[in-house]
């Protein structure tokens, strides 16, 4: 079941520790959200998951190259719920994914998805997962006029 309640809304609930409904049942009491000096919010486990997700970044790469597609800020952790490989071409192309824990290089291991076909005119849903503070979200594609959209939560 969506929640259909304005952003803000929720937001303001969390900053209170009000109570809120998720999933059409009651939740107890949640902890407060805390605001830090920088302006960000800083949220309890227990409510990350009632918060809207963003686009966090956007990107079309040249051909052939990896790409630092999305870094997590210093002292923060995300959420990447999907990542959108949108192909604009009238052929298929392939893209790889890679995460680089706390900005390591490119190897090997890093890679989520490898030479992934994405048909012509179509967009492919990639899932990532949690990173940490400074992780780097690497993408390449085989060819131009493929975009990228990171799409996830930011938490302190």
């Amino acid at each position: 079941m969506a929640d259909n309640r304005n952003p803000m809304e929720i937001v303001r609930m969390l900053v209170m520790g009000a109570r809120a409904t998720r999933r059409g049942k009651e939740t107890p009491d949640l902890t407060p959200a805390e605001v830090t000096p920088d302006g960000a919010l800083k949220i309890a486990a227990d409510q990350r998951d009632m918060l809207p997700t963003k686009t966090l970044a956007q990107l079309s790469p040249a051909a052939t190259t990896l790409t630092t597609l999305y870094t997590v800020p210093s002292v923060r952790k995300c959420s990447v719920e999907t990542v959108l490989v949108c192909n604009q071409n009238a052929t298929a192309i392939t893209f790889r994914l890679s995460v680089g824990v706390a900005g390591a290089a490119d190897n090997v291991k890093q890679y989520l998805y490898y030479d992934v076909s994405v048909g012509a005119n179509q967009t492919y849903p990639a899932y990532v997962g949690g990173l940490q503070s400074t992780d780097v979200l690497r993408c390449y594609s085989s060819a131009t006029n493929v975009s990228f959209n990171v799409n996830g939560i930011e938490v302190v």
